[in-house]
């Protein structure tokens, strides 16, 4: 991947005055913040001094010029391909947003992923525009790059992280443990059942918030869970569900949201069904 000379020395925090406004500064990178800070310089007595001390890196006398996305690119450009920059970008910023709204009320009920994606679309394009105070210090063929790279963002996570174009991925694996528990009850259940999670994982590409195919461990932790809320009295009543124990019912919308992938096996999908109907007249 190349990469032009005034990214270079953005990229490698030199301090220059090759920049394309005649200033003598450096651009100091922070890896917590995602975002690239501007250090001003002066010569005098022919030594090059900073304006301001630099042991504490204020806002104010440091300012921040490029924020988000263009900031990790600019960071990472010409060490890893753009692939692998945009996914793990996106990834580390949905593991962040997470993180914030799994300890909300009722986060149980809600997409979380696709939450994000708006989110995350309408941010970054707010840090893209913030990020444009990059410009008179780059020339144009480095404006138009960055511009290129910010734009194959927005289409490759449209294209790959989309709800809407995303189905397949669209669950998370505690949702799918929901679907295992039932299409494994509504089954012959031939073999271990260490054995059918393990085909259930590779045949649905169950995969974690990284994309990467979860574990045995994990969604049979999960699966236990969800059997557990699922059914709330003894486990070996016929029927799936009671009211003898209400504590920490599974929300009815997590069984509506796995409907679809019950409907070739009519038995399970009956019985997520009256399971839902149970809960939702429980709760209410």
């Amino acid at each position: 991947m190349l990469i032009m000379n005034t990214l270079q020395r953005i990229k490698k925090e030199f301090i220059s005055d090759n920049w394309e406004n005649s200033s003598i500064a450096q651009f100091r990178f922070n890896p917590s913040e995602i975002w690239y800070q501007v250090a001003s310089y002066h010569w005098k007595d022919d030594k090059l001094n900073k304006i301001h001390p630099d042991h504490v890196l204020d806002t104010v006398n440091f300012p921040v010029i490029i924020k988000g996305f263009t900031a990790y690119l600019l960071h990472y450009l010409g060490d890893e391909n753009e692939q692998v920059i945009i996914d793990r970008y996106y990834k580390m910023r949905l593991r962040e947003f997470r993180e914030a709204e799994d300890k909300k009320p009722g986060s149980s009920m809600r997409n979380l992923d696709a939450e994000f994606y708006h989110f995350h679309i309408s941010h970054e394009k707010e840090f893209v525009v913030f990020s444009k105070q990059i410009n008179p210090y780059i020339n144009k063929d480095d404006i138009e790059l960055i511009q290129q790279y910010t734009e194959a963002y927005f289409n490759y996570i449209q294209q790959v992280y989309s709800p809407k174009n995303k189905k397949d991925r669209q669950l998370s694996v505690s949702d799918w443990s929901i679907v295992f528990y039932y299409l494994d009850e509504a089954s012959s259940q031939e073999g271990t059942k260490t054995e059918r999670m393990i085909k259930f994982i590779q045949e649905n590409n169950v995969v974690n918030i990284d994309g990467d195919l979860t574990t045995f461990n994990f969604l049979n932790k999960e699966y236990h869970k969800i059997k557990k809320r699922i059914n709330l009295n003894d486990e070996n009543s016929n029927s799936s569900m009671s009211n003898k124990n209400p504590q920490n019912p599974l929300p009815p919308e997590r069984i509506k949201n796995i409907l679809p992938f019950l409907k070739k096996n009519e038995n399970a999908y009956e019985t997520a069904d009256n399971d839902r109907q149970y809960l939702t007249d429980l709760i209410e």
